[in-house]
């Protein structure tokens, strides 16, 4: 399956950056970093806290970049 294969390199990239797929049924799933997810021909499984979401790859309708604040950045004062 192509999304499988596109959330593999995403998971193996030497670099990885943070995304977010998302399902048929409009909910979302962040992957902050690769330990919170696996992946199988069949099935993807995504760790929110300790809940594992089990998904069958034809509900994910798309996988995006995902923008996480940066918690070194300073945010500067109001004049």
């Amino acid at each position: 399956m192509e999304i499988v294969n596109q959330i593999k390199e995403r998971l193996h990239r030497p670099q990885f950056e943070p995304f977010i797929i998302r399902l048929s049924d409009g909910r979302k799933f962040n992957v902050p970093h690769p330990d919170f997810m696996a992946v199988a021909p069949l099935r993807v499984v995504v760790m929110v806290g300790n809940i594992a979401h089990v998904i069958n790859p034809l509900h994910i309708t798309s996988i995006q970049d995902s923008f996480l604040p940066n918690p070194k950045r300073r945010r500067r004062k109001p004049l």
